[in-house]
């Protein structure tokens, strides 16, 4: 039996919890490949018996190219999946509206998996509310899930239809942030970018990092955000600091959105879901991430 993982990473994290994903995929028996979503092509989807999707929370929700990516597969009959997911202090809509726009193509969801991870956002301050995660438990938690899927996914395929599991109930907040969230708006609420060509030294950092190819740094004057998903990637990698916004708007609305943020976490150290790693009240609003890097006092997550 064989099993693919697709899987978009920013920061790394996704990755690495596919990977314990696709570990325990293979000790429980199975074979296991995994693929960044940008490659999907080289992969024949029908040859796999179960394919696992998983991506960061982008906007309380998943980010546009991974929508994109399941919205555009052929129609399916029963082939089984899962979704996963790794993000800050909310999961949002992520994996429900993963799952269901899978559904919908006529596949079978058989597991759920997500874990909370540190952030990499140019206007946020570091520490994040979740720095320090995933450690070493929720490693080994996505392990056990990869040994649990295949065990699963076995006796679905077997036609033990009631042992097809549904996600998590989400927040009505958070749901419905999510799903406001959608490309137009996202784009109407962020800043333009502009690339300073005097400091540019066209690199391609941030043509090689940019998830959509939405970077020409050898055109005249160089392309920007066309396509965008609003990740802040290339910000956040340019070597030159020569990619450049205004961040006052959306840095004045980031210690309310810590404030709901910590509430939420909080109910979630009471119901065991999450364990403090980094402490909240030390935060500092007043630096951010990009101003850190700019110091040499932040590394970026890769």
């Amino acid at each position: 039996m064989k099993a693919l993982i697709i899987y978009f990473s920013q920061t790394g994290f996704t990755l690495k919890i596919g990977q314990k994903i696709c570990d325990g995929i293979k000790d429980a028996g199975w074979d296991c490949e995994m693929t960044d979503i940008r490659k999907t092509e080289d992969y024949s989807l029908e040859e796999y018996d179960l394919i696992g999707i998983g991506c960061p929370v982008f906007y309380c929700r998943e980010p546009f190219n991974v929508s994109d990516y399941i919205k555009n597969l052929p129609k399916m009959k029963n082939k089984l999946w899962f979704v996963y997911s790794t993000h800050g202090s909310i999961l949002g809509r992520t994996l429900v509206s993963m799952a269901g726009n899978l559904k919908k193509k006529g596949a079978i969801v058989s597991g759920y998996f997500d874990c909370y991870a540190d952030a990499t956002m140019p206007y946020i301050p570091h520490p994040t509310l979740t720095t320090g995660h995933p450690d070493q438990i929720e490693y080994e938690e996505a392990y056990n899930f990869g040994e649990e899927i295949v065990s699963r996914s076995t006796k679905i395929a077997a036609g033990d239809l009631k042992l097809i599991p549904e996600p998590d109930p989400v927040e009505e907040e958070w749901l419905n942030r999510g799903n406001y969230m959608t490309h137009e708006v996202v784009k109407s609420i962020s800043p333009p970018f502009n690339i300073d060509v005097e400091k540019c030294s066209s690199c391609g950092e941030c043509e090689d990092q940019c998830p959509v190819g939405g970077i020409d740094v050898e055109a005249d004057p160089p392309r920007l955000q066309n396509p965008c998903i609003y990740c802040w990637r290339c910000i956040m990698v340019c070597p030159e600091f020569a990619i450049n916004t205004d961040w006052e708007e959306l840095e004045a609305k980031v210690p309310s959105s810590y404030a709901k943020y910590r509430k939420s976490l909080e109910k979630n150290v009471i119901n065991g879901r999450f364990r403090w790693l980094t402490d909240p009240d030390k935060i500092d609003h007043s630096d951010n991430q990009h101003e850190k890097r700019k110091r040499g006092d932040f590394k970026v997550l890769s």
